[in-house]
């Protein structure tokens, strides 16, 4: 289990934002146990490891895309299928308990995160929701 203390999006290294993460400000965050650049926050494709605190993630960052609405379903499908495949509890079931339990939770929330982003009607009213706008939903 890598320890990953904060990942901000938008952020580059070196500015204070990224702690616990290592590289060069003008180089991708890298993994703390490999030394290979992150696609996300969420773990490494790598070393697998899962990093346990993805709480204040956004959806495009637990599956390394950027936030903005015109994005491929390939490419969400794609991200989906390489982290789910990674995060699978399945995955992690000789690891200790406390893997399992994130591999848990992560699962869970990529799920969460895949079912908004790859339907383009949610992933506009939760692009909104990130900025700070209104929503459709919210003026019924």
């Amino acid at each position: 289990l890598c320890r990953y203390q904060e990942w901000l999006p938008g952020k580059k290294l070196g500015d204070g934002s990224m702690k616990g993460v290592e590289g060069r400000v003008d180089q991708p965050a890298r993994c703390m146990n490999c030394k290979e650049p992150l696609e996300s926050p969420i773990g490494c494709l790598h070393c697998h490891s899962i990093f346990p605190d993805e709480r204040s993630l956004s959806h495009f960052d637990r599956l390394g895309l950027p936030t903005r609405f015109d994005l491929s379903r390939e490419d969400i499908d794609r991200k989906y299928l390489a982290w789910s495949r990674e995060l699978h509890p399945d995955f992690h079931a000789t690891r200790g308990v406390a893997d399992q339990h994130i591999s848990l939770r992560l699962s869970a929330s990529l799920n969460d995160a895949y079912s908004t982003l790859r339907d383009p009607f949610r992933r506009a009213e939760y692009l909104l929701h990130l900025l700070g706008g209104s929503t459709a939903t919210e003026h019924r």
